[in-house]
């Protein structure tokens, strides 16, 4: 839920238990353990009977430890915590169900999630029979520190021994997996690392720029992954020295380049591409061919002595070009702490990576670029994606020839257009070469990613907390924190991308596209406005009515938005169309959590108000077939 310092996780609960106290999720080491241990066993807070059970489940944990026979069974934590954990300790069924849910918290969490306190004692019956009515700390506050006691020595270091907890590199999600799987795929891809000549150990002593770690990638057993490079403290106190490095590369690779962003540039140049045909071609005639490739490892397949000559043939100083070239010869690392050599491209994770890969990638597309410059041929790189159209075949043939002549490509990825299968993803977008328009490109993977960024957000960090224009529209009281960062979430400047596609000619957007499209960008915010407030836990029957105001506001705010932007084209789209495409898509996203039944009603009621035709309720209350996969709720796997 948010990110906190970890002088909170061992602060201990007192008889004034805030609201705005933070417990962490996150699977701590056997020091930090031992630091709970010790202060368990002093019994600060805790009655003796509690200290007497909590022992009694060490030694049950202790013993499964040793016994093998959960690891070829398929148990999840909570079977296994059922024959740890006696019923004297919950006392009634209700309350082990009650802190199951914190289990379950801890078994889908985000990178340095939090959840509030109040959720170790709140709505628990206090009858367990170690609660000690003699001691001056409240019960409540005992009851807490019994939860937090079992967490920290229990339910935590049980997770850790069957299971290694891996942060996903392109989300903040944490992935279990069983441990014994993980240590066979780390020796296997260990062992391929070294025979392939990707890393060497040193003999010597070397200053290593940090840690390497390993993610993989889909199933362990095909040992594809992602070496990612996890700075250290002497590498990060360099960070800014490195950032004026990076903008001196960057004036290499930029000059005489028009940079106004990747989708500004992107749709520019679509436009410009399809003006061509509707100047010569009324209507278009010509068929478009179209091909996206992906270069495969970008940053490791980079040729280290091909990068070197580039660097030294720049216009750098030449105090800066021996510092680069020093920089991408020598690049040690810690592997499972020993230094090693890597010796495999360029290290993913350093400073000045991203900048050298795309000045290699530059200088070396430069000859295929300048060879290929037509009217009729569109082509835009973004970082290691190459899309590509033209009017004739035989230029995406010798495109693509060209391409795998220079660079490794991946060819699971490369999508070629056809007349069954005209659309060619790209850079978060989908684009029809038969008709030439453009929508976005949505998943389950990317619209899940949203549950794990919010679930570490930081609900007492000031800086959310600052006047936005956007937000007064919703009528936020800016003193409660959960709603505000609710309300912040749905700022337009953070879910503009769902609506880019407006920002195209009026000729590649017909009517029915466009308002398709919009319904999928709503579709969107309605999960991420779900995934906002169950992560500041603010979905609950009591926050209704608020929430209700602010749901209201929301679709009002970008019905208005969207229609701005559509008036712009001089486009006539009624505001009614608009708007009840904004409640439909809520009202099928929130009808799927029965905690929203009062929302639900209130958008179905103002919907059954607008004067529309038959065919609009009939397209738009269907659920998109985009965002089938998405999960409403957390659901442990382990």
């Amino acid at each position: 839920m948010c990110n906190v310092s970890r002088e909170l996780v061992f602060s201990r609960f007192n008889s004034q238990i805030s609201l705005m106290e933070y417990y962490k999720l996150c699977l701590l080491g056997d020091s930090d353990r031992n630091k709970v241990l010790t202060e368990m066993q002093q019994r600060k807070g805790i009655s003796k009977s509690l200290g007497n059970l909590i022992e009694s489940f060490l030694y049950n944990l202790r013993r499964i430890r040793r016994s093998d026979q959960y690891e070829l069974e398929d148990l999840k934590i909570e079977e296994i915590l059922n024959k740890i954990i006696a019923n004297d300790f919950f006392g009634s069924i209700k309350n082990r169900k009650k802190f199951y849910r914190v289990v379950e918290k801890i078994t889908t969490q985000s990178f340095d999630e939090c959840i509030y306190r109040k959720e170790l004692w709140q709505d628990y019956d206090l009858h367990m029979e170690w609660l000690d009515h003699k001691l001056p700390t409240p019960l409540k506050v005992q009851l807490a520190n019994g939860h937090y006691y079992i967490l920290e020595l229990i339910v935590k270091p049980l997770i850790l021994t069957y299971y290694k907890p891996i942060k996903t590199p392109k989300s903040y999600q944490i992935e279990f997996i069983r441990r014994s799987a993980w240590q066979m795929f780390h020796r296997k891809v260990q062992n391929k690392l070294i025979n392939l000549g990707y890393m060497s150990y040193s003999m010597e002593a070397v200053k290593t720029r940090g840690r390497l770690r390993l993610y993989p990638k889909g199933n362990l057993e095909n040992l594809e992954f992602r070496a990612l490079m996890i700075p250290n403290k002497t590498y990060m106190a360099r960070r800014y020295y490195y950032r004026v490095l990076a903008s001196k590369i960057k004036r290499i690779y930029t000059t005489g380049k028009e940079l106004k962003g990747v989708y500004r540039g992107l749709f520019r140049k679509w436009n410009q591409y399809c003006l061509y045909f509707t100047k010569k071609y009324s209507p278009p005639a010509e068929d478009v061919y179209a091909i996206k490739m992906d270069i495969q490892d970008a940053f490791g397949n980079v040729n280290i002595e091909k990068l070197c000559d580039i660097i030294n043939n720049s216009n750098l100083e030449q105090k800066i070009k021996v510092t680069l070239i020093d920089h991408v010869s020598n690049q040690y690392v810690l592997f499972d702490y020993t230094p090693v050599k890597w010796n495999h491209g360029l290290l993913q994770g350093d400073f000045l990576s991203s900048h050298l890969c795309e000045l290699y990638v530059t200088v070396i597309e430069a000859d295929i670029i300048g060879a290929i410059e037509r009217p009729n041929i569109f082509l835009i790189r973004y970082v290691d994606e190459y899309f590509f159209c033209s009017t004739n075949i035989a230029d995406v043939d010798d495109f693509e020839r060209s391409i795998k002549h220079n660079f490794p490509i991946n060819h699971r990825k490369t999508q070629r257009s056809n007349a069954g299968n005209p659309i060619i993803t790209f850079c978060g977008h989908e684009f029809n070469i038969q008709n030439k328009t453009v929508s976005k490109s949505y998943n389950s993977q990317s619209v899940n990613r949203h549950r794990f960024r919010f679930l570490r957000f930081n609900t007492i960090n000031s800086r959310l907390i600052c006047d936005a224009p956007s937000l007064d529209d919703l009528h936020v009281d800016k003193s409660s924190h959960q709603l505000y960062i609710i309300a912040k979430a749905m700022q337009y400047r953070w879910n503009h991308h769902c609506f880019l596609f407006l920002k195209l000619s009026p000729h590649l957007k017909t009517e029915r596209r466009l308002l398709l499209n919009t319904a999928e960008g709503m579709v969107y915010l309605a999960f991420k406005f779900h995934f906002a407030t169950t992560a500041v836990d603010y979905c609950h029957k009591k926050y209704m009515k608020r929430l209700k105001g602010i749901v209201d506001g929301i679709i009002v705010f970008y019905g208005k938005k969207i229609c701005e932007q559509i008036r712009k084209w001089r486009i006539l789209v009624p505001f009614e169309y608009v708007l009840g495409i904004c409640l439909k898509a809520f009202i099928v996203v929130l009808k799927k959590n029965p905690q929203y039944k009062d929302i639900v009603e209130y958008l179905a009621k103002k919907y059954s108000t607008l004067s529309l035709p038959k065919w609009h309720s009939k397209i738009f209350s269907k659920f998109p077939d985009k965002f089938k996969n998405v999960k409403m709720d957390r659901r442990s796997a382990i």
